[in-house]
């Protein structure tokens, strides 16, 4: 038991804010991206235009000045920006720091006046986005070699 209480301690000091485009934390980032999302799919996220990103905001969380998760958000209109990208370090995987990331980008979002946000889930994933009220959206797609499910979420 000691252990698990060791464990929540450990999660109360991190951080969650915005990474700069173009940063060597956005660096980091982009190699935390490639591991997670990529590689297990022989897929290299440096073989992909990233240009776009320099106009979305990129949310990261750190531990001890390390990066162990990130998001991206993308405007899509004046109403709805489109939640990309999300990763968590595997050893912080199932600690609720995926929670807290997504908590900060809503209410990013939502400082921001947007009332809706949209992604695109990984099928192995739609479940942790339901429990945070997402919604499905229309049928199955295949992308990067997987099969999502669109889904969004209104912000009140």
């Amino acid at each position: 038991m000691e252990q698990d209480k060791g464990e929540h301690k450990r999660h109360n000091d991190i951080i969650i804010r915005k990474i700069e485009y173009g940063s060597d934390e956005y660096h980091q980032e982009l190699k935390l991206r490639n591991e997670i999302l990529r590689k297990p799919l022989n897929l290299n996220i440096h073989n992909e235009d990233l240009a776009s990103e320099k106009e979305q905001i990129h949310f990261g969380a750190f531990h001890e000045k390390k990066l162990i998760a990130v998001l991206v958000i993308k405007k899509l209109n004046d109403k709805e920006v489109k939640i990309r990208q999300v990763v968590v370090r595997k050893k912080y995987q199932g600690s609720k720091i995926g929670t807290r990331i997504m908590n900060r980008a809503e209410e990013y979002a939502l400082q921001q006046g947007f009332v809706r946000i949209k992604l695109k889930a990984r099928r192995r994933s739609a479940g942790f986005y339901i429990k945070l009220g997402y919604q499905r959206t229309g049928e199955e797609t295949w992308e990067v070699t997987l099969p999502h499910w669109p889904m969004f979420k209104e912000l009140t």
